[in-house]
């Protein structure tokens, strides 16, 4: 209803949303960052010590993500499509092989050609994961750590 509201005014009472769409524009670009520098430490940081943990660079990328969401509170919920990216937020969706029950779906699964919601222990949500060709790993918020 508050969008079809806004979309009804006059271009000179539409003036003020420019900024909140510039907000998320923003913040969109932000995450984006943050998440091409995180995959591209996941690589090096793999490359070059394939069996070290890669769990302070997870709790550091939740730091950041916590921090832009503070930052950027205002416009988060009352931008467009954002109520429908939050809602998604915090699920993990996997697909392909699982012989070695890297799919989190239990031994009995050892292939999916779609994808399926994977949900985190106790409800909680995901805030990264990392995939190799015999592990998960999948970080949650409040820094909880899976590996399967």
């Amino acid at each position: 209803q508050i969008r079809l509201d806004r979309m009804k005014r006059k271009a000179a009472d539409t003036e003020p949303q420019k900024a909140p769409l510039k907000r998320h524009a923003e913040y969109a670009e932000a995450i984006k960052t943050l998440n091409s520098q995180f995959a591209d430490w996941v690589r090096s940081s793999l490359s070059s010590s394939p069996s070290k943990s890669l769990e302070p660079g997870f709790r550091d990328y939740s730091k950041h993500l916590s921090k832009l969401r503070t930052e950027f509170s205002d416009v988060l919920l009352s931008a467009p499509g954002e109520a429908e990216d939050e809602a998604a937020a915090g699920q993990c969706y996997v697909l392909g092989q699982g012989d070695m029950g890297q799919l989190g779906l239990g031994d009995d699964v050892c292939e999916l050609a779609r994808p399926s919601v994977l949900k985190p222990p106790g409800g909680l949500r995901a805030v990264a994961v990392a995939c190799g060709g015999m592990h998960t790993l999948l970080l949650c918020e409040g820094g909880q750590l899976f590996s399967w």
